[in-house]
């Protein structure tokens, strides 16, 4: 080994210097191995496929579990009217169901339709023309008088009840089949039918005929009607058809060459016409239909 190799240190120069008092030197290594795989461009490509793949996965298996949820617990609005309506909405269609009280003369459902609406209606249920004529039949254990269905027919094979179709409300129409019309807002909402079927005007909402200025949209529904097409906005009105004692109807039956009193009782007509008493012949049924109306959303 040459002198020049080896100097001893005499001075102290070869010795490790120490660090300074009072200075700290930090290391920060946490993020060096991520530091290190994003600055190649390839692993940076791959990274952002992975991640975007995960959220994609994450996104899909959320839909996924809101329409498996939505299937059996479909998101909806429902409410109901004062008439007992209760009405079912989603984003595509709206479902109605309601009780038809077969003793009202045209019962106010208070379901709207606009002009242009597309409605299905859906009926069950029956009813008896009479609950004394049921009490009879009870009474004398046998039956005589019929429960009718939503599509109708005659009570009985009476005679009399045959004589009297073609008062009825829409008289080339089954007897006793559900109808249904809509009936203007304003007039809906009044005390009608009884203090406006007087007029000629309106007379047509009460019996079902064109005799005045108006003539209404009367539906013949019986179990079901598809695809109706509402001609003019208002109030969904619902009876059987059965005949409205109206002043017109009364002049007509006493006109009528039917002179059989058991049939047309002139006396019992006439009385209803100084009463108004126009649902005479309906408020003695009994029995309800269950009313489905559903409404596509345009």
């Amino acid at each position: 080994m040459s002198d020049e190799q080896f100097k001893p240190d005499l001075d102290g120069e070869n010795k490790e210097k120490e660090p300074s008092k009072g200075s700290v030197n930090i290391v920060i290594n946490k993020y060096e191995h991520l530091v290190t795989a994003l600055s190649n461009p390839k692993t940076l490509v791959k990274t952002i496929i992975v991640i975007s793949a995960l959220v994609m996965t994450i996104f899909v298996g959320i839909s996924l579990i809101a329409l498996i949820l939505k299937n059996y617990y479909p998101y909806n609005a429902m409410r109901s009217n004062q008439y007992g309506a209760t009405i079912i909405k989603d984003e595509d269609v709206e479902v109605i169901y309601w009780l038809f009280n077969s003793a009202d003369l045209w019962a106010n459902s208070g379901i709207e339709v606009k002009k242009g609406d597309i409605i299905s209606v859906r009926t069950s249920g029956a009813f008896n023309t009479a609950i004394h004529h049921l009490t009879d039949d009870a009474r004398n254990n046998k039956q005589e008088y019929k429960w009718i269905s939503p599509t109708g027919g005659n009570q009985s094979d009476n005679n009399k009840d045959i004589r009297r179709n073609s008062f009825r409300i829409a008289e080339n129409e089954e007897p006793n089949v559900i109808l249904m019309q809509v009936v203007p807002e304003n007039i809906s909402n009044s005390k009608w039918p009884f203090d406006t079927c007087w007029s000629k005007k309106y007379a047509v909402y009460i019996d079902g005929r064109p005799r005045g200025d108006t003539i209404p949209d009367i539906y013949v529904i019986g179990s079901e009607k598809k695809n109706i097409r509402i001609q003019t906005s208002g109030i969904l009105h619902f009876a059987v058809n059965d005949i409205a004692l109206t002043h017109l109807i009364i002049d007509e039956m006493l006109r009528s060459d039917i002179k059989d009193t058991t049939i047309l009782n002139p006396k019992e007509l006439k009385a209803y016409r100084k009463s108004n008493f126009v649902d005479a012949w309906f408020v003695d049924n009994v029995g309800s239909f269950l009313v489905v109306i559903e409404r596509k959303h345009q």
